[in-house]
């Protein structure tokens, strides 16, 4: 048994923090504090093993910011001003900055001073609007501006901006992402398993049943899928580790997920048996995903951008409610949201019928049957080989 020997019990002057830290090292806090030895000191674990030193913490964060590549998005911008956003937000941003500034020289506007600043951006606005752009596109361009031009993020600069943008949702209301069927997800699953995108397809179970975002699925190490104890039934999602220094898109970390859908109870088994050669637990990147999943679309007779992955954070608590898998209240702490107004944006059960009859007759026929073999063969369907390094 670990720490047989009494004179490395946790509270023994001859256990030392990095023999500590050796000898339990890729053991997670709940396996340590299920150890008898351990369980009762349960603070010293946490503070003298998974406690990074300032040394350690100071060189995770420069690593961290060494692998950004995205220059300053305004002069004097610092490296914390820098990394408040991600990596593919920032470039997307200063893109849009670009469209600003060439919109502007094509006009022969100008940008310096806040009340010709002001006028631009309101110009700009309407010409977008005018082209029949998205409500979505202009919010992200009024977020790009605060972003590069911090001095006018104040509520009183910008007036004539923000009333545009104002006027642009009050004749085009921005709409929610409309839920998938559920019938459909398992169709477009099947078609990747007959493509044999075996990874792709866990990836997109893992993200309907979980209420993912398509970073936070990727995201995944394989030491973030927790097996069960002895007389628990489901593996658990460690979501954003506090000792990894990550947080999500609200700031906050080592959050818990329980993987117990009434259609899959094998899915935490089968994540636990995916073979990838490096640490993290999907073995495929954003733009595979994304080709496996139009590709998808297509083969059941859609268009490829019939729907997006990021529905499926939409599906999976419209689809609970629906069957009345979970009240209300367990979707809401399950998708993380903190407020009502949040979790009303994303869940939408009455919507599932409606969006599956507005499908072609074919694709209703072919997805129902395809749906149906999903459900008679489960988890043969994958066929995983156990991971050989699989916790115990």
């Amino acid at each position: 048994m670990l720490l047989a020997d009494p004179r490395k019990s946790p509270t023994s002057r001859l256990w030392t923090r990095s023999a500590t830290q050796k000898e339990l090292a890729g053991m997670t806090l709940e396996r340590l504090c299920s150890v008898p030895e351990i369980s009762k000191n349960k603070r010293y674990v946490k503070k003298h093993v998974f406690q990074k030193t300032p040394a350690e913490k100071a060189k995770v964060r420069k690593e961290k910011i060494a692998q950004r590549s995205d220059p300053p998005r305004f002069r004097g911008q610092t490296d914390l001003e820098r990394m408040a956003v991600s990596e593919p937000v920032a470039w997307d941003y200063m893109r849009r900055i670009g469209d600003l500034k060439a919109y502007v020289k094509a006009n022969k506007l100008s940008l310096k001073g806040i009340l010709k600043f002001d006028e631009a951006c309101c110009k700009f606005l309407n010409n977008i609007f005018e082209q029949g752009i998205d409500l979505h596109e202009g919010t992200k361009f009024w977020a790009a501006v605060q972003d590069a031009f911090p001095d006018y993020a104040h509520k009183n600069c910008l007036v004539r901006t923000r009333r545009a943008l104002q006027g642009w949702s009050k004749i085009d209301p921005q709409k929610t992402r409309p839920p998938i069927p559920w019938v459909l997800i398992a169709a477009m699953v099947m078609k990747m398993v007959a493509r044999k995108k075996m990874q792709s397809a866990m990836a997109v179970l893992t993200m309907f049943t979980a209420y993912l975002r398509p970073s936070e699925c990727l995201g995944l190490m394989k030491e973030d899928v927790v097996p069960p104890m002895p007389h628990q039934r489901f593996h658990t999602l460690h979501l954003h580790p506090s000792q990894r220094q990550e947080v999500s898109k609200v700031g906050l970390s080592d959050e818990s997920l329980l993987l117990d859908s009434m259609m899959m109870p094998w899915l935490g088994s089968e994540l636990m048996a995916l073979q990838s050669p490096g640490p993290f637990l999907f073995n495929l990147n954003y733009t595979e995903l994304v080709t496996a999943w139009k590709q998808s679309l297509v083969d059941l007779g859609l268009q490829p951008h019939h729907a997006v992955l990021y529905q499926l954070r939409h599906s999976g608590p419209s689809h609970d409610r629906f069957h009345q898998h979970r009240t209300i209240v367990e979707i809401k702490a399950r998708g993380r949201w903190t407020s009502d107004s949040s979790l009303r944006r994303y869940e939408a059960h009455g919507r599932l019928n409606q969006d599956f009859f507005l499908l072609p007759e074919s694709t209703q026929k072919l997805a129902l049957r395809l749906e149906k073999q999903f459900n008679t063969q489960g988890q043969k369907s994958f066929c995983l080989p156990q991971r050989q390094n699989q916790r115990a």
